[in-house]
């Protein structure tokens, strides 16, 4: 099978979707497919790129990286060229609002796709849906998901995609109500485990916060209680970050110095590093919503490294949707549970899901 996939952003351990979508198409090729990728609008570039990538175990992938700022008529024309050199049977769309225009609304994005000279079906990952779909949200962010929501279903429309694909359930429920039947597609790691690496072997308590940090959580709540479970149990302490955290990360550290609990920003790192040190961790936190984990790639490196995770998020309801993801590695923190949080065992290391991934998801595209 011939498989073209569009994304946004093809920069290696910068691009979530991107990093994802070359793990996935390196093990396509070696299950024999004929897979490339496209950068639509790359914002690591400056000039067009046509060449090769590899994934984190060699496996070569042709790529074409088209940058941010050239004209949609250049773009059009070269992701053509593309697709006539490729003759794909199939292209998949790697779909992130906000990857596509600042702001999540891509307005003539689905118009640009639709005119590309490609012959065979459309596949679509919906890895995002829309923003303010959550209870008692603000009327400015139920209008911009309404818009955004307007713009996926002119999307589905113009494309008549064969198969859609997602990774939360909570998502397929909202795409069902738009008229549309999606297929769920289990998420994997971004970050391959590195064999060999010693689990926790400190006696104290090593917490491992890994990218992007969600505002308005019981952080404080937290931080004193981890304190104090320290104190009485006599143990250590730490928190370590990694990662793009975002400008969260600044309340979370002053909260644990505030408890006398050390910290470290270890920043971005590449997967190497990062394997090595969820490794070495003995409990993981997220503050990603828990109706949304289905979709968190930093959540899905740390269940495939056996850690077990905290989730210390901000209470996330969604308007007649009744379902809740089954999560047996996971806690949710509320204030004066931490003991219960911190007694989940580790778990074992999964570092092969990707190998079950690919092949249901070729098996999805023949029907």
């Amino acid at each position: 099978m011939k498989i073209v996939f569009i994304c946004s952003n093809l920069e290696p351990g910068y691009d979530g979707v991107g990093d994802y979508t070359r793990r996935l198409a390196g093990q396509l090729v070696r299950l024999g497919h004929h897979v490339s990728m496209v950068a639509w609008m790359d914002t690591h570039i400056n000039e067009s790129r046509n060449g090769l990538q590899t994934d984190e175990i060699g496996t070569v992938i042709q790529v074409l990286r088209i940058p941010a700022g050239v004209s949609k008529r250049v773009r059009s024309k070269q992701v053509n060229e593309w697709i006539a050199l490729q003759k794909p049977d199939w292209v998949s769309l790697q779909y992130v609002p906000f990857a596509y225009q600042r702001k999540g609304l891509p307005v003539g994005l689905a118009s640009q796709l639709s005119r590309l000279n490609h012959k065979g079906s459309w596949e679509v990952m919906f890895h995002e849906l829309w923003v303010g779909m959550e209870k008692n949200v603000s009327w400015k962010f139920r209008l911009w998901g309404m818009a955004q929501r307007m713009l996926i279903k002119n999307l589905l429309i113009k494309l008549a995609p064969r198969v859609i694909h997602t990774q939360t359930r909570l998502y397929q429920w909202q795409l069902s109500r738009l008229g549309y039947q999606s297929e769920y597609l289990p998420l994997f790691t971004n970050v391959p485990i590195v064999p060999g690496k010693k689990k926790a072997t400190r006696k104290g308590l090593e917490l491992i916060v890994f990218g992007g940090i969600h505002a308005g959580t019981a952080i404080l709540d937290f931080a004193q209680e981890l304190a104090q479970y320290a104190s009485q149990h006599s143990q250590t302490a730490q928190v370590t970050f990694i990662g793009n955290n975002g400008q969260e990360i600044d309340n979370w550290i002053k909260a644990c110095v505030q408890n006398g609990i050390p910290t470290r920003n270890l920043g971005f790192q590449p997967p190497q590093v990062i394997s090595q040190m969820l490794q070495q961790a003995t409990h993981g936190i997220t503050s990603t919503p828990y109706l949304l984990l289905e979709k968190s790639g930093t959540v899905m490196a740390m269940r495939a490294h056996g850690l077990p995770i905290i989730c210390l998020a901000n209470p996330w309801q969604v308007q007649g949707y009744k379902e809740h993801p089954s999560a047996t590695d996971l806690r949710i923190y509320e204030k004066g549970n931490l003991s219960f949080c911190l007694n989940e065992p580790r778990g074992p290391i999964t570092p092969n899901e990707l190998d079950s991934v690919a092949p249901y998801f070729i098996h999805t595209l023949y029907g």
